[in-house]
């Protein structure tokens, strides 16, 4: 359904015309007739951009959502997509994203920067997985995990004397 109200807002756009539009995640993998939209999108290079927000951030829901970047000038084939889905400070219940984190973002998708956490994805892989478009499909994120170096060191000297 809310493909429908995208195609809607591409429709009326102008030929220069841009759109950014706050989604649940769930519009990027949905089959059928909403599959056809995005499909749509996609292929007359309207979808320039995905980027996935933190969950969280609205008081109606706790969900990821994106912005998609609807473009009638868009001249890239494919879609460049960020994860933006850890750019967020918490404050109480919900997170809130800074200045900070928007600058960042914003870096990433004027510069259209490949990073860990962006990437433009090409028509071909596009096609090749049915047009899902799952951000998390696309980009695995790697989280750092901080090592107490004293306590690696006893594992090791433990599994030493194991292998003795």
């Amino acid at each position: 359904m809310e493909l429908s109200f995208v195609q809607h807002i591409e429709n009326y756009l102008s030929d220069d015309g841009v759109a950014t539009i706050l989604l649940p995640v769930g519009v990027l993998f949905r089959t059928g007739a909403e599959n056809k939209i995005l499909k749509y999108l996609i292929d007359n290079k309207y979808l320039e951009s995905v980027i996935l927000l933190p969950g969280n951030m609205f008081t109606s829901t706790s969900i990821p959502v994106i912005c998609m970047v609807i473009k009638k000038c868009n001249d890239k084939e494919g879609v460049f997509m960020i994860d933006a889905s850890d750019y967020c400070q918490k404050e109480g219940k919900k997170n809130i994203i800074t200045d900070e984190h928007i600058d960042n973002i914003l870096s990433l998708y004027k510069n259209k920067e490949e990073s860990q956490i962006s990437k433009h994805l090409f028509l071909e892989t596009i096609k090749e997985n049915s047009y899902n478009l799952n951000v998390t499909r696309y980009i695995q994120r790697v989280k750092e995990k901080e090592i107490d170096i004293d306590t690696l060191g006893k594992e090791i000297k433990n599994n030493l004397i194991k292998l003795k």
